[in-house]
């Protein structure tokens, strides 16, 4: 269920946000050491001078946030701040997946039980760290839109994508 502060079930910034923040969120992230490299600096920066959608996901691994989740939050409330709409992703499809990180231990598949009850938790955090001022934010859960999708759809819509070879 996608839940937001504005009242469009669409994806849209929100031009007549209050901004809290005027300096660009490029600066603001890099004084507090949160940028670690910038692939097009200038881009990014001009890109940023108008509002934007940014978003990091949430693995619904537990039924809370743990603090590798706290740097994510924060850059999230830093664009919120600055006029930006932040889209925290929670993975309600992904979680099924499994982890594909290339650990030696692959964890545990959760139920569907497990994975929704994790999923609600973790929004209801976001929500109420998010929704601490008027400006506009967005929660979406993976499982919307992949969720109903079967093996032979994602081969045909997604899969024609990848290369045999490269997967090789």
């Amino acid at each position: 269920q996608a839940r937001s502060s504005s009242s469009s079930a669409d994806v849209e910034t929100a031009p007549d946000a209050v901004v809290i923040e005027t300096r660009n969120i490029v600066d603001i992230l890099q004084e507090r050491g949160l940028v670690d490299a910038i692939t097009n600096e200038e881009e990014l920066r001009k890109e940023t001078e108008k509002s934007t959608l940014v978003y990091c996901g949430f693995d619904p691994t537990a039924e809370s946030l743990h603090l590798g989740n706290l740097l994510g939050i924060l850059v999230l409330a830093w664009f919120q701040r600055c006029g930006h709409t932040p889209i925290a992703l929670l993975g309600g499809a992904t979680a099924r997946v499994g982890d594909p990180s290339g650990k030696s231990a692959e964890r545990p598949v959760m139920d569907d039980a497990t994975i929704a009850k994790n999923t609600a938790g973790i929004d209801a955090i976001l929500s109420n760290l998010l929704n601490r001022t008027a400006l506009p934010y967005k929660i979406l859960n993976n499982v919307e839109w992949f969720g109903g999708m079967g093996f032979l759809e994602f081969l045909r819509d997604v899969g024609k994508y990848a290369r045999v070879g490269t997967m090789l």
